[in-house]
């Protein structure tokens, strides 16, 4: 099955997307901007240490206009994990492309299935793909060990209306975007791992250009 997008994203939400503050919520600037350019190009999932409740109700609340039609949130997420799918390393995203692919078996979605396997190079037998997968997270932590260039480790966002990470993010994925049309090879992992410097003014640790 073709389709127009280029690989899973999953997104953080504390800290991340929005900030709760006695009973406020402060959403990131942009956004919604930002929700609806990832959905247009990737699979999204949810991934947070959060209750399933306390998460989808603040997602709900987040909604725009598709011609027509309005476009809710918590609606156009692939999948949504919540706090008992954290281990105590962080967040697997092995676990992410396990959900997904017992879901595709299911018909619960319909995710070309090399984003999610892909052929073990010694034995004739599929293992997880996670060159094609990504978490944009505020905390550093969340991310294994094996896993750390699948991983954008954000600034955290409290109130600040003025700041402008979710736009530097977008600009970014927009360059991985312009680059697979040429590259038709290039992964989301190798992307990471060869461009994440560019953008440490948004990040929370600093990256390092690779030496060839």
């Amino acid at each position: 099955m073709k389709t127009n997008k280029f690989g899973i994203i999953c997104l953080d939400l504390d800290e991340t997307l929005f900030h709760t503050k006695n009973n406020h919520i402060y959403f990131r600037p942009k956004l919604i901007n930002f929700l609806k350019y990832l959905n247009k190009y990737f699979y999204l999932v949810v991934f947070t240490a959060a209750t399933k409740q306390y998460a989808d109700s603040i997602l709900s609340k987040i909604k725009w206009k598709n011609k027509k039609e309005e476009v809710n949130a918590k609606n156009i997420f692939a999948l949504k994990l919540y706090r008992s799918s954290v281990t105590s390393n962080g967040k697997d995203l092995r676990i992410v492309l396990k959900r997904l692919l017992n879901n595709r078996l299911n018909k619960l979605n319909y995710i070309p299935k090399h984003f999610l396997v892909k052929k073990n190079k010694n034995k004739n037998t599929n293992i997880l793909n996670l060159d094609n997968i990504i978490l944009i997270d505020n905390l550093v932590h969340n991310f294994l060990d094996d896993q750390f260039f699948n991983g954008i480790p954000i600034k955290d966002f409290f109130k600040n209306k003025k700041e402008e990470h979710l736009l530097i993010m977008l600009d970014f994925i927009k360059k991985f975007l312009k680059q697979i049309k040429k590259k038709s090879n290039l992964t989301l992992k190798s992307y990471l791992y060869n461009n994440l410097y560019k953008i440490n003014d948004s990040l929370k640790i600093e990256y390092h250009k690779p030496q060839c």
